[in-house]
């Protein structure tokens, strides 16, 4: 439970901090420097988040709409499948609800505290002048690699440290002959593997993936 509380407490302190001097709450004037080669083209005319606005897009993608119906998804279809088998009828599908929204959570608290105490810019950027394979692959490298906020190319720590972290985590609640690093990871496996396919979606139908957090077009607390 002290994980939660944990969690709880990194997300309202950044929503807590001061934003710096922007065009819009939680955001920094675009800089006018000349962008690094290889950079999309959005990033130019999108501003940068500080940390109230890192709080504000890991608040979304922990307790949003469409991270919370999500949960609620999986954790109808481990009902389903049984899985743990430990937990059983009414009782055992609040505890895979738990479970799925638990983990989201400590997802949106780990990826919040590393993005902004490594000055890394979380938002998936939609490549704007690729093609087919193009998009697959802007899809795919965006798992791992994100760009900081002076625009330098970086592992994507934050991302693969919330997966990773709260796969992991999560293991404490579910039942003892559960292991943390072997059945935690492979939790985590299959949530990268739906990050990915939610990532093509950005690609190929980018106002889909925006209506699943309930975005507006000009909202740059997001996908771009």
């Amino acid at each position: 439970m002290w994980k939660i509380f944990v969690i709880f407490g990194l997300l309202a302190g950044g929503l807590a901090l001061t934003a710096q001097d922007a065009t819009q709450p939680g955001t920094v004037a675009p800089s006018v420097q000349r962008l690094p080669p290889g950079t999309p083209t959005n990033r130019a005319v999108v501003p940068k988040l500080d940390s109230k606005g890192k709080a504000i897009y890991w608040w979304r993608h922990g307790f949003g709409v469409g991270i919370l119906a999500a949960d609620v998804v999986a954790a109808g279809i481990n009902q389903a499948n049984g899985t743990p088998p430990e937990w059983q009828g009414a009782a055992g599908l609040g505890k895979r609800l738990g479970d799925t929204v638990g983990s989201s959570s400590i997802a949106a608290g780990i990826g919040f505290g590393l993005s902004t105490a490594l000055h890394m810019d979380p938002r998936y950027y939609r490549c704007t002048t690729c093609g087919f394979w193009g998009h697959i692959g802007s899809a795919a490298k965006q798992s791992f690699v994100y760009r900081t906020d002076s625009e330098k190319l970086a592992p994507a720590i934050p991302e693969l440290a919330s997966i990773y972290g709260a796969g992991m985590i999560s293991m404490s609640w579910y039942p003892s002959r559960y292991e943390p690093l072997s059945d935690g990871v492979r939790r985590a496996n299959y949530v990268m593997l739906w990050r990915f396919g939610f990532d093509l979606v950005r690609e190929f139908a980018p106002q889909k993936a925006r209506k699943f957090f309930r975005l507006t077009p000009n909202d740059v607390y997001d996908d771009q």
